[in-house]
């Protein structure tokens, strides 16, 4: 079987996308679909996220946190990010780094609607 190449990829945001739709009803399959994209395009962030997104529906936060924990640093400045590790943060046992996480979520983005809903959490 002749390998594939580049043209023959999906467009990594229809897959997000996709991957995203399957969160609420499958997470499982969503895991899977992020794990996908991650092996095309393995410095895609939102599937990284998604990725523990899923894991954390899924009773797993810790693998969640492991998964973004690493990118801490360099993706602090994005509301989404801090916003999931926030809820693994919490998943785990870790509430005063999830509400530091999440102040500074709304901090960067006042309207992250998201992010305050869970600070009133």
């Amino acid at each position: 079987m002749p390998k594939a190449d580049k043209s023959d990829r999906v467009d990594p945001q229809i897959a997000l996308k996709n991957a995203a739709d399957l969160l609420a009803h499958d997470p499982r399959l969503a895991e899977e679909q992020a794990q996908e994209i991650l092996k095309v395009y393995p410095d895609t962030i939102d599937a990284k996220r998604l990725l523990a997104s899923a894991y954390r529906l899924q009773k797993m936060p810790q693998r969640g946190l492991d998964a973004l924990a690493p990118l801490l640093a360099e993706h602090n400045d994005s509301p989404d990010f801090l916003h999931e590790i926030a809820l693994c943060q919490g998943g785990v046992g870790q509430g005063d780094e999830a509400i530091a996480s999440l102040r500074k979520a709304v901090a960067i983005d006042p309207t992250h609607k998201a992010a305050w809903d869970s600070l009133g959490h």
